[in-house]
């Protein structure tokens, strides 16, 4: 009766059906779980934005710690091969230098002796000045030395193929490039513009004698590099 009268009065006040009790029954029933299941949903989203943001944080820190301590390291074996290989170093052919394990890229290595075999590459070392004696892998590692200027450095030299030559270049750039991701050090020898200028002079010097050199045989892109990196 009240409530008929209190629609009749036409009254502005909120009028409920229900008690205080069974109004605040119905409110734990429907939104206490629409509550708790948007704070799990936000707990997880919370945790995932976490987790990737230190997940970026720790790859970011290997990479960093992983590019600095390669520029710090040294490639350094000692003096010859016998003390090379006491200090655990082993020598690289197509380096052509005795490397400790901070300065070999063995991924790299396994890549390029794949390369020689499938592509029956030769790499074929002769005994230098005369060019006549052929020499083994092994046999060229014992020629290592420090190279000091002394008439004793010509000691340490092995005639090599043009192969080896143009080989040894394009794998000493690959290395170089993959050095910041791989973390191995590579040696001053090597990584400096020096050598880079000496591979290219090479390089251009076989290609300029190709009979095709002047010939369309190839094509390229025309880029316009997008503001974002693009793998």
């Amino acid at each position: 009766m009240a409530f008929k009268e209190s629609l009749q009065a036409g009254s502005h006040e909120n009028v409920s059906l229900l008690s205080q009790e069974e109004q605040k029954a119905l409110d734990n029933q429907y939104l206490t779980p629409l509550k708790s299941s948007t704070c799990f949903w936000s707990i997880l989203f919370r945790i995932l934005i976490v987790g990737l943001v230190s997940w970026g944080l720790i790859d970011l820190g290997l990479r960093t710690y992983s590019f600095v301590t390669a520029a710090d390291q040294t490639c350094y074996c000692g003096t010859n091969p016998k003390e090379a290989i006491a200090k655990g170093c082993l020598y690289d052919h197509l380096a052509a230098a005795w490397l400790p394990e901070s300065c070999r890229d063995e991924e790299l290595m396994r890549i390029w002796d794949d390369i020689g075999r499938v592509g029956q590459h030769n790499w074929t070392y002769y005994k230098y000045p005369e060019n006549t004696q052929q020499l083994s892998t092994e046999e060229v590692s014992m020629l290592g030395r420090i190279m000091d200027g002394a008439p004793e450095d010509r000691l340490a030299v092995t005639s090599v193929t043009t192969d080896w030559h143009m080989s040894h270049c394009l794998y000493l750039w690959w290395k170089l490039v993959r050095s910041p991701s791989t973390g191995r050090a590579m040696s001053p020898r090597y990584s400096d513009e020096h050598h880079v200028k000496h591979c290219i002079h090479a390089i251009v010097e076989k290609l300029e004698a190709l009979p095709d050199y002047h010939e369309v045989t190839g094509r390229t892109r025309v880029w316009m590099f997008p503001d974002k990196v693009v793998k």
